[in-house]
């Protein structure tokens, strides 16, 4: 499935190139890493692209900045 999502968002993301594909545990959603330093997420037949952070409405952890750094 991430091989299917990082030739597809690959197709549609512009200048970047997808550098891994990682399924999340949160939303059922797919973490896209580009080589431009960026993460964007998909769902499952990368229908949707979300640019922006995952945040816990709970704790307000940035579960995105965890991952960039």
């Amino acid at each position: 499935q991430e091989d299917s999502i990082k030739k597809i968002i690959g197709s549609r993301i512009g200048e970047a190139k997808v550098e891994a594909v990682t399924k999340t545990p949160y939303l059922d959603l797919f973490e896209v890493r580009t080589n431009d330093g960026n993460i964007v997420y998909t769902d499952a037949k990368a229908q949707y692209i979300f640019s922006g952070r995952i945040l816990d409405a709970k704790t307000s952890k940035d579960y995105t900045q965890a991952r960039l750094d």
